[in-house]
């Protein structure tokens, strides 16, 4: 009886009833991303310093909702957050010097969608957003040593502006439920970091243009349709 249902339940999901977009229809996903790296760096034996590791990690988290106009355009609206850390230690003779930043964002993300068909239950589809965000960046350096008081910490308010065109694939996997995946994009994004707690509060602002293809790009979504 255990198997029957299981093997019912799989056929439900695995079988597409139509796996059709249609006009009126609104569409629930979540889309995420994370992403790790480590690097160690042994120096020179002449070098100042002895050995260098660091270690970076960056989460993306977007739930979303939107409606479709027609068979093939989809408007959209989303909240995003985000968070990037990096970590490193230098090794040096007598003492070791570590640097750490923190950043966290939120986003506003308006989103337009163009789907086409390509099988029947397969649809390529490529997205513009405009994402406007808020956030902090915070930044800890320091020397662990037992004479040294060294230990500088830095907070920044930061607001970007971003635009990207990001294509990908969808894949019903029943009416109502879908897989999306997208990597790559071709983005623009423009932020101003503003220093806190300094009697003139520097400001830096920062362009960045590019298509990037790398696996950093890379989102998981599931997608619920409410028709």
């Amino acid at each position: 009886m255990k198997k029957l249902m299981i093997t019912a339940c799989l056929s439900i999901l695995l079988t597409s009833l139509s796996a059709q977009i249609n006009k009126g229809d609104f569409l629930i996903e979540g889309l995420v991303n994370y992403n790790q790296s480590n690097y160690l760096r042994e120096s020179e034996p002449d070098s100042w310093s002895k050995k260098n590791t660091g270690k970076s990690e960056n989460l993306y988290l977007s739930p979303r909702v939107g409606y479709f106009v027609n068979e093939s355009f989809l408007l959209g609206l989303g909240v995003s957050y985000s968070q990037s850390k990096y970590k490193s230690t230098t090794d040096f003779d007598d003492y070791s010097n570590h640097y750490e930043t923190t950043k966290n964002m939120v986003f506003i993300n308006p989103y337009i969608t163009k789907y086409h068909k390509i099988g029947e239950k397969l649809y390529f589809n490529y997205t513009f957003n405009v994402l406007f965000g808020k956030g902090v960046d915070k930044l800890e350096d320091y020397d662990e040593e037992s004479y040294s008081d060294y230990n500088r910490k830095t907070e920044s308010k930061v607001s970007e502006v971003k635009l990207n065109v990001t294509p990908g694939l969808t894949y019903f996997v029943s009416d109502r439920i879908a897989f999306a995946a997208n990597i790559g994009r071709l983005h623009y994004s423009k932020s101003k970091e503003t220093l806190q707690d300094l009697e003139d509060e520097p400001k830096t602002e920062r362009e960045y243009y590019g298509l990037d293809l790398s696996l950093n790009t890379f989102t998981l979504g599931f997608q619920f349709y409410l028709r």
